[in-house]
């Protein structure tokens, strides 16, 4: 087994509530990615009007949430 498999097959046995945790942790993992999100968040604030922002940050909310 390679070591893509074991991971895979390591990621097919988490439990939900475990798995949704995995593409915060691998994005962690890659500093450059953490600081390309950092300056896109920082170039497009207060872009949104009030409405839309609301719309997003409710959207960004459901996102980390499992559906039941």
């Amino acid at each position: 087994m390679t070591l893509i498999e074991s991971i895979n097959k390591n990621l097919q046995d988490l439990p939900d509530n475990k798995l949704v945790e995995v593409p915060r942790f691998v994005r962690d993992l890659v500093p450059e990615a953490v600081k390309r999100q950092r300056k896109a968040l920082k170039a497009f604030h207060g872009c949104l009007d009030e409405e839309t922002a609301k719309v997003f940050e409710e959207a960004r909310a459901g996102s980390r949430q499992l559906p039941d």
